[in-house]
């Protein structure tokens, strides 16, 4: 537990009254932070399902019914779930199972983390090796 004197208030303008500054956080980062916490979010539900992107089936005709397509579509999450992961699966009633998904490349996470962390660094004035960004850093520039 920190007292009064122990911590550093970061005043930016405008400030709100003679003691009390602006948030960085609340003047320039909250896009920023938000966008963060999005993406964050957005990879932890990608990589729980193993980063497999979903798939979609074509057939040449239909199923018989609603009951039956249900029945399929809860074995196929059987057949590739859990311990059978990256296991082959079998596509019945010729179905043809056609990738869709995006490439490392497409989502660009690392990059995209990367960048938002440097822009939150940035409104907090902290050079990005203090943050452990140390891709541009050498001896001479630390």
């Amino acid at each position: 537990v920190l007292v009064e004197g122990e911590f550093w208030h970061v005043m930016m303008p405008p400030l709100q009254d003679d003691l009390r500054g602006t948030s960085p956080i609340l003047v320039d980062g909250r896009e920023a932070v938000a966008v963060a916490i999005a993406l964050q979010q957005y990879a932890n539900r990608l990589f729980t399902n193993d980063a497999t992107p979903p798939y979609i089936f074509t057939m040449d005709g239909n199923f018989k019914g609603s009951e039956d397509k249900k029945n399929w579509l809860t074995a196929w999450r059987r057949w590739t779930t859990g311990r059978n992961r990256h296991q082959p699966g079998i596509a019945e009633y010729g179905m043809k199972p056609h990738r869709m998904g995006l490439t490392a490349e497409e989502a660009q996470f690392l990059e995209t983390r990367k960048e938002l962390w440097l822009d939150i660094a940035r409104l907090w004035r902290v050079p990005p090796h203090k943050v452990g960004i140390l891709d541009r850093a050498t001896f001479s520039n630390i």
